[in-house]
């Protein structure tokens, strides 16, 4: 598990970055944002999913999963089971969370820069 969570967290982080550097093409102040989405997805990966409420559960779960970066490898050597809708075995499930962020990051990088048109004059 120490292994696979070392390569998939890798990849998720990278994954991460690469969206928050597709959204630098339309925001203005990008750096602000870029720094808001993956520190505090990174601060959000380091906690107990089970701090969070139900919303931020499924986000941070399922959508962008972050709690697959420490939280959910951490629970399987550990031996505990995980919040309500986060069991522990979804650990086991990290290749297919980085897949999933990898595709979301290359829909996103393909999507802006199809989109950009360019900083000015």
């Amino acid at each position: 598990m120490l292994v696979i969570a070392l390569v998939v967290g890798t990849v998720l982080c990278g994954a991460l970055f690469v969206i928050a550097g597709g959204l630098q093409f339309f925001v203005l102040n990008g750096s602000e944002l870029t720094n808001t989405f993956t520190y505090a997805g990174g601060y959000a990966a380091t906690l107990p999913a089970s701090t969070f409420p139900d919303p931020l559960r499924i986000a941070f779960g399922w959508i962008i999963p972050v709690a697959f970066i420490a939280y959910l490898p951490t629970l399987v050597p550990l031996d505990r089971p995980g919040p309500p809708m986060l069991p522990s075995w979804l650990a086991w499930l990290l290749p297919v969370a980085a897949a999933w962020t990898c595709l979301l990051a290359a829909w996103a990088w393909r999507f802006d820069t199809r989109h950009y048109q360019g900083g000015g004059g």
